[in-house]
């Protein structure tokens, strides 16, 4: 069933996948980390946090990244053997890329993107066939708390080219697909419980939704791609250090 949806529809949705143990551990890291800026946060502290010190949100969310337990849960067995079905091939051909916790606070759409293909950002593989995007929400996700929206049926067209914009400096880059595209096809609010897991091409179609909520929503998610193809680009993953962490340190201790 989840191979026939995701062949037909670009996406699919495992329920139960994930471990709750795994979910929690995560969540104790996130809490360390706030708790490392303020011994007292609170949720309206976080997003204080982000909204004054965007900085200092910037060094907790890099920190996450590259933390033991968003790989422990990313790269989990059941989400391996997941995306080795849908990729048709044994986890030890596949490639895991960019392991990571979303963020997103209340209305805060700074880091939303618009529509797009994952196969735009992730080069690994020329054709965006061989890789999947995974998607793992901590609590259930709907349309309140902005949810991903997909265009059912859109990896059929392959990967398309789209040009680049930035709102700012602390805004994402947007490799945006144009409403001329997008309106062509049904577009579905994934719905999901912690627990599930949404799988979906690297050439679907799909944006963000806006957390409308008064809480933040926090979603895991890891690229995985195909290195037994013959369009498999090889590379290295270079440790970029957050710059507010390194100049702390280098006061410091210099």
């Amino acid at each position: 069933m989840n191979l026939s949806n995701f062949t037909q529809n670009g996406y699919t949705v495992y329920h139960d996948l994930i471990n709750f143990d795994l979910i929690f551990n995560l969540y104790g890291t996130v809490v360390g980390l706030f708790d490392r800026f303020d011994p007292d946060f609170t949720e309206l502290d976080r997003q204080q946090l982000r909204q004054n010190h965007p900085e200092c949100f910037s060094a907790v969310y890099d920190s996450i990244q590259m933390s033991v337990h968003i790989q422990t849960l990313t790269l989990n067995a059941a989400v391996l053997k997941a995306a080795s079905e849908l990729l048709k091939t044994p986890a030890e051909n596949l490639a895991a890329t960019g392991p990571m916790l979303r963020m997103d606070g209340p209305r805060d759409e700074r880091n939303s993107l618009d529509w797009h293909q994952d196969s735009a950002y992730y080069l690994q593989n020329r054709s965006g066939a061989n890789g999947i995007v995974v998607w793992i929400p901590m609590h259930k996700v709907n349309a309140h708390n902005g949810s991903l929206v997909i265009c059912k049926g859109s990896h059929k067209l392959g990967k398309l080219n789209v040009s680049s914009v930035k709102k700012s400096a602390l805004s994402s880059e947007q490799l945006r697909i144009s409403k001329a595209v997008t309106e062509k096809f049904q577009q579905v609010q994934v719905e999901a419980d912690a627990g599930d897991v949404v799988m979906l091409s690297m050439d679907t179609i799909h944006r963000s939704g806006v957390n409308s909520s008064d809480s933040f929503r926090f979603v895991a998610g890891i690229r995985f791609h195909r290195m037994d193809t013959s369009d498999f680009v090889t590379g290295k993953i270079i440790f970029q250090p957050n710059q507010l962490i390194k100049e702390s340190l280098r006061s410091q201790h210099d």
